[in-house]
Order: structure tokens, then C-alpha cells, then sequence
């Protein structure tokens, strides 16, 4: 028997959540085994509900104490098993599994899914001398883990970005790359010649509101708020939900009924219903697995810059950009490529778009790949469950006082007004 262990708290809405959706179709369709470790309450999009009754769902309440998880996951000799995970703490309790059933076939993966922040690089939780000490034990870790074979990624930026944080090489890195999951299907011709006619000019963006990760986002409402005057014809579309959904129609409301008027908050949509949307869509500026969306709907995508800071930066068409999907290194002022794409010719759009649909007709999907892999060696990983417990605790308590902090300065600022 074959089974994925999908080691994450939740299934909401996003790029990464998607692609382990369609693992689990595929994974599903071959009659696999699928368990899925989750924080209770379960969070689950309702794009993803299909499989909610198709496979085993292990809800937890604490994320101290797995002992109780580990128990019901009832795993047995002759059974093979790969479990994915995708921050440190995930991929330690993945090995705690691996751990308590010995005698059993287990592959812990750990799916590199950013560049930056603390939930995946849980140093940045702290100041310093702490800061100092964490690093330098994850260093230790993430070496023990390539030994392992443990580490896999979606794009070369998140595997630099690890390997230059913790000082480290990822062995065999073209094998450890993630290939697509689905294939992407061919589109509509006469469609496209519409829409390459651009009577109006729809911009769309596919992101969760999370800032300042996604900051790009603000940036992207300013550089259209002043276009707007210019080109009457340009709308701004947003899918997406998140904690910082407030911020964000407070950035929309500040300006004029003119501008914010044609800026249309959709919310969370499904793969297929986003798909619809895209149909009328002229240009798609999002990060990461959202970037896609665009390409495989022959859709001009840019890639845009993580951890903006106040304007909006792209990298420039597919298919030259697309490894750039996840980086936060400088990037160029979206305005002039939006600019660049109302005004050139017919033929020259069209051929953007082709270019950008391109980019992901030719990558070649393998959604075998995550059940075929195998542990790289039998030797028994060092023990950091104690280091990992104390830092689940440690993170806790930083963001209860990042909180507070917060909602003090929060306050003094509503005095002082």
C-alpha cells in the first residue's frame, strides 16, 4: 500500500495549497492511501471539498502534545509511506512519525515554500543573543536533513535562499525540483483574438492578504489609482482573503469614487471558477503559484516582487520572469509595463500572451513524482524534538508580545489623534 501523510494545519486557499490538492486527486485516482494531520477546528477551502469524505482526516488540538496523532495514524510493515511538510517544526514532527514506527517505510519531505519569514525560517522569531543561538542550530539541522534526502522545493530562489540562510548545499537539485502536478490544457484561439482587441483592460491579482509579504498588492492598487484618469478603460480585480483585508479596503476607500469604483474585491474563488474569471482577464500580476493562473489561461502574467515595499516591482514577461515567481530581490515599477501592454498592437499582445501561455503547456507534469520517493539513508537522524518543543513555546509567547505591542501603539496613536 501507498500512502501520502499530509502534514499541515490547514487547507486554506493558495498556490501551495493547490498543488497538494492535486497531489491528492492524483494520489486518490491510483487508490492510495491519504491522511491528512490537521489543526482543529478543520479549515478546509470549499474548492477542496471533494476530497474531505475520500480520505483520512486526523484533526489535532494542541501543538505541543502529538503523541495522541502519532497513535491514531496506525501505520503498518509492507506499507509505504511519504509524508509532506513545509515549515521546520512540520518536517521534525514528520520524523517524530517516522520515529515511532521503525519498522515501517517512511519518507519525510520537507517542500520548501518561501524565501523569507519566521515561519519558515523560526530564527527571525527572535533578537538577539537568541537569534544567534537558533540560527545556528537550524544550520545544524537543515544539514542533518540533506543527509537524509529530506529537502525538495518548488523553484531554484527558495532553495538558494535556504541554502544561503542556514550554509548548506542541496545535493542532486534538478531531482529535488517539484515538476508539475497537472497538465495545462490548450485555449480558446478565437477567444484570445477578442481579448487581444482590449476594448477594455482588466488587470487581475490572485493573492492571500498577508502583508508584508504580499505587499505587492498595496502597490499594485496605487499604480493603478493613477492610471485611471488616464486609461477609463482599466478595472482592478482581486482575488483573495486574509488578515489584512482591512488594510486593504482602507487603502481602496482613500481614494476618489472614480478610481475605487471599477476595484473589485471577489473574495476566494476555486481553480475553476478563477479560470472563468481569467477568460476575461488582461493582464495577471501576482507571486508565486498564483503566477500560473494567468499563463495556463494564455493570460500575460508578471511576476511581481515579494516583501515590496511601497511601490509595486515586477520582473518582466514569461517566460524570462518566471523564475522570479518567488523572489523578493528589486524588481521594476509595474506602471510602465501596464502602459506598454494598453498601447501596443494587436499582434504583439497576442503574441505576450502565447509566450505567457507557453511557459506552462511546456513543463512536462510527473504527479507520481511525491509517492515515488525514497529516503536517501537508513541512519537515524539527530535528536531536536526538545529544541523544536521549547521553540513552539518561545515563538508563542514573541507573538503574544508582538501582539500587545501592536495594540498598545494602536492605541497611543488613537490618543494622540
Amino acid at each position: 500500500m501507498t500512502t501520502l501523510i499530509i502534514n499541515k494545519a490547514y487547507m486554506n486557499l493558495g498556490g501551495i495549497e493547490t498543488i497538494v490538492y492535486n497531489i491528492v486527486k492524483y494520489g486518490l485516482s491510483q487508490n492510495y492511501r491519504i491522511i491528512w494531520i490537521a489543526k482543529n477546528p478543520i479549515l478546509l477551502f470549499r474548492g477542496f471539498e471533494d476530497i474531505r469524505d475520500k480520505i483520512e482526516i486526523i484533526g489535532t488540538n494542541s501543538k505541543y502534545n502529538k503523541r495522541k496523532v502519532i497513535e491514531q495514524i496506525s501505520c503498518s510493515k509492507g506499507e509505504k509511506v511519504v509524508i509532506i511538510s513545509f515549515t521546520p517544526l512540520e518536517h521534525d514532527f514528520a520524523i517524530q512519525i517516522k520515529e515511532r514506527y521503525a519498522d515501517v517505510d517512511i519518507t519525510p519531505l520537507y517542500i520548501l515554500a518561501n524565501t523569507k519569514g519566521p515561519t519558515y525560517y523560526i530564527e527571525e522569531y527572535f533578537s538577539w543573543p537568541l537569534y544567534g543561538y537558533v540560527k545556528k542550530k537550524m544550520t545544524s539541522i537543515f544539514k542533518d536533513w540533506e543527509k537524509h534526502g529530506d529537502i525538495r522545493y518548488f523553484n531554484h530562489i527558495q532553495r538558494a535562499a535556504c541554502e544561503e540562510a542556514y550554509h548548506f548545499k542541496i545535493s542532486d537539485i534538478e531531482s529535488k525540483k517539484l515538476p508539475p502536478v497537472t497538465k495545462v490544457t490548450d485555449y480558446d484561439k478565437n477567444a484570445l483574438k477578442e481579448r487581444a482587441k482590449r476594448k477594455e483592460f482588466n488587470i487581475i491579482s490572485i493573492s492571500r492578504f498577508d502583508f508584508p509579504h504580499k505587499r505587492y498588492l498595496l502597490g499594485l492598487v496605487d499604480a493603478y489609482a493613477q492610471l485611471k484618469p488616464i486609461y477609463n478603460q482599466l478595472s482592478l480585480y482581486i482575488i483573495g482573503y486574509g488578515v489584512g483585508e482591512a488594510e486593504l479596503k482602507n487603502k481602496i476607500e482613500g481614494y476618489p469614487e472614480s478610481i475605487s469604483k471599477d476595484i473589485h474585491l471577489l473574495g476566494s474563488k476555486t481553480a475553476s471558477e478563477i479560470d472563468e474569471i481569467m477568460i476575461k482577464m488582461h493582464l495577471n500580476v501576482s507571486v508565486a503559484g498564483s503566477v500560473p493562473c494567468g499563463n495556463r489561461n494564455c493570460v500575460v502574467s508578471l511576476p511581481a516582487r515579494n516583501y515590496c515595499e511601497d511601490v509595486c516591482e515586477v520582473y518582466g514577461y514569461l517566460p524570462e520572469s518566471y523564475s522570479k515567481r518567488s523572489s523578493r530581490e528589486p524588481g521594476m515599477p509595474v506602471i510602465p509595463f501596464i502602459e506598454e501592454l494598453i498601447n501596443m498592437s494587436d499582434e504583439e499582445y497576442l503574441r505576450k500572451c502565447i509566450d505567457s501561455f507557453e511557459t506552462s503547456s511546456k513543463r512536462n507534469p510527473d504527479p507520481d513524482y511525491i509517492f515515488r520517493q525514497e529516503s536517501k539513508t537508513k541512519d537515524p537522524y539527530k535528536n531536536h524534538h526538545l529544541f523544536f518543543f521549547i521553540m513552539n513555546y518561545l515563538k508563542d509567547i514573541t507573538k503574544s508580545f508582538w501582539y500587545v505591542k501592536r495594540i498598545f501603539k494602536k492605541k497611543k496613536g488613537d490618543k494622540i489623534a
